[in-house]
């Protein structure tokens, strides 16, 4: 086996990991039931012409962004961002063939990443945002 194929298998498994976590997060009987009722809307084609069917993220509130990110409550702004990076790089689609069931669940990932990320700065000040991430 490659070192390729090694890192491959290792970031899918990764990805596959954290799908399973997410998906577990999230999945409640009653966020089912609503995502159920929302209509289907195309995302994106696929290259060999397919075009795949995505149902839109669910509604998110503070405890689940912060699940999601795996950051506690009282979490400052670098914590946050920290974790955010680490999740990003960690979960990139760019790393799978764009045909692959990875590159979906990356790109759903990566999403949910960034809608936590947004959802937990929005409340921070302009201030802490700009200076909280300076290194000197």
């Amino acid at each position: 086996m490659s070192e390729f194929d090694r890192a491959y298998n290792l970031l899918r498994g990764y990805i596959g990991r954290e799908w399973d976590r997410l998906a577990d997060i999230d999945r409640s009987e009653a966020a089912q039931e609503l995502d159920d009722s929302v209509p289907v809307h195309p995302k994106y084609t696929q290259p060999d012409g397919a075009t795949v069917y995505e149902k839109p993220a669910p509604a998110m509130d503070a405890e689940l962004a912060r699940r999601i990110l795996g950051v506690e409550p009282s979490a400052s702004y670098e914590e946050i961002e920290r974790a955010y990076v680490r999740l990003q790089k960690r979960s990139d689609p760019s790393r799978f063939d764009p045909a692959s069931v990875e590159f979906r669940w990356a790109v759903d990932i990566n999403r949910r990443i960034h809608k936590a990320y947004s959802l937990l700065t929005e409340e921070m000040s302009v201030t802490e945002k700009r200076f909280g991430s300076l290194e000197i």
